[in-house]
């Protein structure tokens, strides 16, 4: 089976520029994107009928914050081994620190360019 991606971010415009930057990098990756983080919770938690190899979670959101998915998320068994990353305009050392105490597996700050997306993307999906 295919590598599957979940992207969470409110921004739809991100949410496109990292899905084609994936299919970029591994065509053969399914990606499904999510823009409201309370759907995305509904679905991933409880509908999803195969476990995502990998989750990248906004943490500037509304209604649910990424913070509070990540910790929804890590609750739920099935996604032990999903490998899930949180992003964010600005990520201070404090913040990424806190991410991954509560279960992150990596955290970025989202590059200002397409190449370095591209580049920490790669990283990501290499490990």
């Amino acid at each position: 089976m295919a590598r599957t991606v979940i992207l969470i971010d409110d921004d739809q415009d991100d949410l496109d520029l990292m899905k084609e930057t994936i299919k970029d990098i591994d065509s053969s990756i399914l990606c499904i994107s999510f823009v409201y983080p309370e759907e995305a919770l509904r679905v991933v938690a409880k509908e999803l009928t195969f476990i995502p190899n990998y989750i990248f979670i906004d943490i500037n959101m509304p209604i649910i914050t990424g913070d509070k998915l990540l910790r929804e998320f890590r609750q739920v068994t099935s996604l032990n081994n999903s490998v899930i990353t949180m992003f964010s305009t600005s990520m201070p050392q404090t913040v990424s620190q806190a991410l991954i105490e509560s279960g992150a597996s990596h955290t970025f700050e989202k590059p200002s360019s397409i190449s370095g997306l591209r580049k920490m993307l790669t990283s990501i999906f290499s490990n």
